[in-house]
């Protein structure tokens, strides 16, 4: 981080580091990414009806929140899987990190993974891996999927 700046890194130190640092990450949220720009979307959605009257723009946005759900439910409608494909996506990029990780077994229902140049401890019964992705995502990481092949 010094290589950005003194002033950069004072500026960033000043906020919450549970909100912008992933070691810090709480794992219930079940989410990894830090900003999901729900809030820039739904302004971008209704940009249009935030400059008419009251009712009107109430409306307005009423009847596109109708049109996104409809659109979301068609999307869901043509899984062929109960999983989604964003997270099958994430799963299959995975597995191809995973043919690269060597796996040792450290004989208590654990591995240990050597992704260069870090080494992860994996628990498959707890579902667990020292990267943390696997328990903030609900996705087997690399690792974990590595362990599985083994």
């Amino acid at each position: 981080m010094s290589d950005l700046g003194i002033v950069i890194v004072e500026d960033l130190l000043k906020y919450n580091k549970e909100a912008w640092c992933r070691a810090l990450f709480k794992e219930h949220s079940r989410c990894d990414v830090i900003e999901n720009k729900i809030c820039e979307t739904f302004n971008s959605l209704i940009l249009a009806a935030r400059f008419k009257t009251i009712i009107t723009m109430l409306e307005e946005i009423r009847c596109k929140v109708m049109e996104k759900m409809n659109q979301m439910r068609d999307f869901c409608e043509k899984w062929i899987t109960d999983v989604s494909p964003m997270a099958m996506n994430v799963l299959a990029e995975n597995a191809k990190y995973a043919a690269k990780c060597e796996v040792i077994f450290n004989g208590d229902m654990g591995f240990e993974i050597g992704d260069p140049p870090y080494t992860h401890i994996v628990n498959v019964m707890r579902k667990q891996c020292s990267c943390r992705s696997w328990r903030i995502k609900r996705i087997p990481c690399a690792h974990a999927i590595a362990t599985m092949h083994y």
